[in-house]
């Protein structure tokens, strides 16, 4: 087994063609060789993305890292949460803000939460350095982990 990867202790109930199913660390599904099926997928779980778009002007790419840097940090706590991620555009102004929660509900409920105002409050007290933003939702359908022996 890679490093970094552990059997499943408790395995989920699924057909045998996903018997080489792992766990990462951060407890995320990963099938060796490619897609689950849609009726698989919901059965066993996977991931759901939220993607923030927000177009940042270059005078203000310091201060949106800033701020992203000295946030209230609300987010990693919430249940279902997986990860969060600040992408910084090598060209242009569009930074990527990726979060991963288990499911959509989990991601509902971190949107409609106290935590989340809380979160967002730096937002509204020093005012947006952001000029437009959109937000892209996506469902992982495929995950490949790549190891430091793979490079």
């Amino acid at each position: 087994m890679r490093p970094g990867y552990q059997a499943c202790e408790n395995p989920p109930k699924v057909p045998r063609p996903v018997a080489d199913l792992v766990w990462n660390r951060s407890a995320s599904l990963s099938l060796k060789g490619g897609m689950l099926s849609p009726a698989l997928r919901e059965e066993v779980g996977m991931s759901f993305v939220v993607i923030n778009i927000v177009t940042v002007p270059p005078e203000f790419h310091e201060e949106f890292e800033r701020r992203f840097a000295q946030r209230a940090g609300l987010v990693e706590k919430q249940p279902g949460f997986e990860a969060f991620e600040l992408l910084k555009p090598e060209q242009g102004n569009d930074f990527f803000v990726y979060t991963r929660w288990r499911s959509r509900e989990d991601f509902d409920r971190w949107v409609s939460s106290e935590d989340f105002r809380k979160g967002h409050a730096q937002h509204s007290g020093q005012g947006p350095v952001g000029t437009a933003s959109q937000m892209r939702t996506f469902q992982v359908v495929m995950e490949v982990g790549g190891g430091a022996e793979d490079r």
